[in-house]
């Protein structure tokens, strides 16, 4: 039976353009949902109470 020693983890503390890259369009993609969420729902409520006959 092998015996492994591990070693600690280690964290990079350093900025990859790459990461930024990649990461940069998910936050711009999330801001954009986000911020029109809002505006969905309101227009699917006024279309729900459209169709139920309310007004």
């Amino acid at each position: 039976m092998t015996v492994h020693h591990h070693e600690p983890w280690t964290f990079k503390k350093e900025i990859n353009i790459t990461h930024i890259i990649a990461t940069l369009p998910v936050v711009v993609s999330a801001i954009i949902f986000g911020s029109s969420v809002d505006k969905r729902i309101d227009l699917n409520a006024t279309n729900v109470i459209k169709s139920l006959g309310m007004r």
